[in-house]
């Protein structure tokens, strides 16, 4: 019976992470990375940058109005294109499948338009160990 039930538990959680969109991370590893131009949405210079806010949601195509996180910018005039990363283990969330976008902002918190949407599914569940492990 125990061996059937775990056989069971560990089939449907294969089967939930095989139809899962994404990178699979969790509260060990989750890093997100993007990209900033140095340019505002007419095409001039980027003089005002507060940073960036990360949202994070359950439900594809709705966001919501809270920043999950926020990433403030090291300069308000960066020079060049920047690469930027983000350490996500911190991020409190319930496991499964999740969705983020991230906007740009501005001093005067005018936000840019969103990133595009990126799928992963957030690991924060251990397996249970193994049993029945002997020496002899």
């Amino acid at each position: 019976m125990k061996k059937t039930l775990l056989l069971t538990l560990l089939l449907c959680l294969a089967a939930s992470v095989a139809f899962a969109a994404g990178n699979i991370v969790g509260p060990h590893k989750c890093t997100m990375t993007w990209t900033q131009e140095p340019k505002n949405a007419d095409n001039t210079p980027l003089t005002d940058l507060s940073g960036w806010r990360i949202f994070v949601y359950s439900t594809p195509g709705q966001p919501g109005a809270t920043a999950t996180a926020t990433v403030p910018a090291t300069a308000p005039n960066p020079a060049a294109v920047l690469n930027l990363t983000f350490d996500c283990k911190p991020l409190t969330m319930t496991e499964g499948q999740r969705y983020a976008i991230i906007k740009a902002v501005d001093l005067g918190l005018l936000e840019s338009a969103p990133s595009a949407e990126v799928p992963f599914v957030w690991n924060a569940v251990p397996p249970i160990g193994p049993g029945g492990f002997v020496t002899q």
